[in-house]
């Protein structure tokens, strides 16, 4: 897909969490509920993975699942071995302990910070910059644009505090090319 490029690898205290994109079932339409699905299931959302280098950057990659095989390449390419990693209990972090310092915060008993071990800042990333993006601006994004999606919100949260007229410039001067609707709908088919 489009990775957004980073000139170095993260370092120092680094969080990584994911987030589910998807609407409740509850409030789908009779033919576009999934059947055998509880209100917490995650089987009909997509799942995207964040990795923010804490007073830094965030990069956003959106995951086919999210299990130790496919959440541990991304940290891999983001992340320095030096780097210090913070995350919640999902299992799907697992081998991180063996490759990088690794503190977990376990939010399924209820902790959410331990000593300097917290991942607020990537869920206040979540809230703040995509959840309340999707319901408020966009209203319904689908899978096969949704990495271009986390891109932009990952632009917004990294120049946040650059004047708007610099981010214009940013924004310009990273066009490669220019991208019409009917390429960017030929393209896709070819990937689905």
């Amino acid at each position: 897909m489009y990775d957004i490029p980073i000139t170095e690898k993260f370092d120092g205290e680094v969080e990584i969490d994911e987030t589910f994109v998807g609407g409740k079932n509850k409030n789908r339409h009779w033919n576009k509920k999934t059947k055998h699905v509880d209100n917490r299931s995650f089987r009909d959302k997509v799942p995207v993975m964040g990795i923010m280098q804490r007073n830094g950057i965030v990069v956003c990659k959106v995951l086919d699942g999210v299990s130790y095989k496919q959440l541990t390449p991304p940290v891999l390419k983001y992340v320095k071995r030096t780097a210090t990693i913070y995350s919640d209990e999902w299992r799907g972090y697992k081998y991180i302990h063996k490759l990088y310092t690794h503190h977990v915060v376990d939010h399924g008993h209820g902790i959410y910070v331990d000593g300097g071990a917290y991942t607020n800042t990537i869920e206040g990333f979540w809230g703040n910059y995509c959840k309340r993006s999707i319901i408020g601006i966009y209203n319904y994004v689908i899978k096969r644009h949704m990495q271009r999606y986390f891109n932009e919100f990952a632009f917004r949260y990294n120049t946040r505090n650059v004047k708007t007229s610099e981010q214009f410039e940013i924004a310009i001067s990273n066009c490669r090319k220019r991208l019409t609707y009917k390429q960017l709908i030929n393209e896709n088919k070819k990937a689905a």
